[in-house]
């Protein structure tokens, strides 16, 4: 019971992981298309402001690389996300990866913002840069407070430092400190409510996801035992029915029905008992499922000690092939019936009909003449097959030929 739990446990996480990876490659692509647009258009004003407006920049060819590599950054960044946003199977060592990914992304960019908006406290009064980056990386992305600290503690402490040390922190410097502390807290704080409202509503869609798989799955199994026998485990006649319905949707179709009869299986009851006659019911439906084990194959319990074969679109070979390797299946049991008339061991009267079927009555009919050929095999000697095409006779056993022609002269000698 352990280890189940553990399962469901290392299920639940894996599950949880994967999700809010795709939540942050969504996410980060997002960031990636507003970052690229937005350093675009500051490094063209940049570039006109000091080339052709001929504003004196002194702090223009320090500005420009760290800008130039957020912008290749976040085209590179662009490019990983699109390729984890197509992944068709997104698996947890996928999940992970990105997690890198993710993580190296926050450290560089958070870094980098640091360094632009400590150019811009002492040029220009503001820390616009740092403060898009840090909500963008503390609220808008979802990543754990464990993961997150490091680098905004990090970043934020680093700008405080150089907000204080720089000469104009007793002028607008102690503005832009205390708008950095309480930003920062918040932005925190969103961040972490962020995370955990997504992770709830991703934990209770799993757990809505499970309840409607299991609800499926109940359906699925109680729709099972209606159509099946509950001794054979082959389909009953409600199973066959349901079996029509998608034989319905290929018609027209070629069907051979047996009809498969075990010989004088009331006195076997009454000689071993009803529970070895449960057991021989139980063999033969076991070798029946092997056998119709094929898609173009059914098997049925008719009714007591009689099974219902339908084989589509098979030859007369293939159906006199499936007769043998029945019967030869069963002769591997050796299963003795010490009060049949015809043999030591259990036998079999097994009749077909094999025609073109084009609606449900025709299959009523086809299934009529496949009892009207067992019926002749009963009559005859049992132990045997015969085969009609149509509701004529184009195979009979020996053994069947041989009485029959037996009562024949039998017939005209009287």
């Amino acid at each position: 019971m352990s280890t189940t739990k553990d399962e469901i446990a290392d299920s639940n996480s894996n599950y949880m992981e994967i999700e809010i990876a795709k939540q942050n490659v969504a996410r980060l692509q997002f960031i990636s298309l507003f970052s690229i647009q937005l350093l675009f258009v500051i490094i063209s004003i940049n570039i006109y402001s000091h080339y052709f407006a001929k504003v004196d920049y002194n702090d223009f060819k320090i500005y420009l690389p760290s800008y130039i590599f957020a912008l290749f950054a976040h085209m590179l960044l662009l490019f990983v996300t699109q390729h984890f946003k197509h992944k068709q199977n997104f698996t947890i060592e996928n999940a992970r990866q990105f997690q890198k990914i993710l993580i190296t992304y926050i450290w560089s960019i958070l870094i980098t913002s640091c360094f632009i908006s400590t150019l811009d406290h002492t040029l220009y009064k503001h820390i616009v840069i740092y403060l898009v980056y840090l909500l963008s990386c503390t609220a808008f992305l979802v990543i754990t407070l464990k993961k997150i600290l490091p680098p905004v503690l990090i970043s934020t402490s680093v700008l405080c430092w150089a907000i204080i040390v720089d000469d104009s922190f007793h002028s607008y410097g102690q503005g832009n400190l205390m708008l950095l502390l309480t930003l920062t807290e918040i932005i925190l704080i969103l961040g972490y409510f962020n995370g955990r409202v997504l992770r709830s509503n991703l934990l209770q869609h799993q757990e809505l996801l499970g309840e409607r798989n299991r609800s499926k799955d109940l359906t699925e199994a109680l729709q099972t035992a209606a159509h099946t026998d509950e001794l054979t485990n082959l389909a009953n006649r409600r199973g066959y029915l349901h079996r029509m319905q998608s034989i319905d949707q290929k018609l027209p179709i070629q069907m051979t029905v047996l009809i498969i009869d075990i010989d004088f299986f009331k006195k076997y009851n009454d000689f071993y008992g009803h529970a070895y006659g449960d057991v021989v019911l139980a063999k033969v439906a076991a070798t029946l499922h092997l056998l119709c084990a094929q898609p173009n194959r059914f098997a049925v319990r008719w009714g007591g000690e009689e099974f219902l074969i339908l084989l589509e679109n098979h030859s007369e070979q293939e159906i006199h092939e499936f007769y043998n390797d029945f019967i030869t299946a069963i002769e591997k049991y050796d299963i003795q019936h010490a009060t049949s008339n015809v043999s030591e061991h259990l036998t079999f009267s097994v009749g077909g009909n094999t025609q073109f079927i084009t609606d449900f009555e025709e299959m009523n009919s086809c299934i009529l003449h496949a009892d009207e050929a067992q019926y002749m095999v009963k009559r005859s000697r049992k132990d045997g097959f015969l085969l009609m095409e149509e509701g004529d006779v184009i195979y009979m056993s020996d053994i069947i030929m041989q009485t029959q022609l037996r009562n024949l002269l039998a017939s005209k000698s009287f």
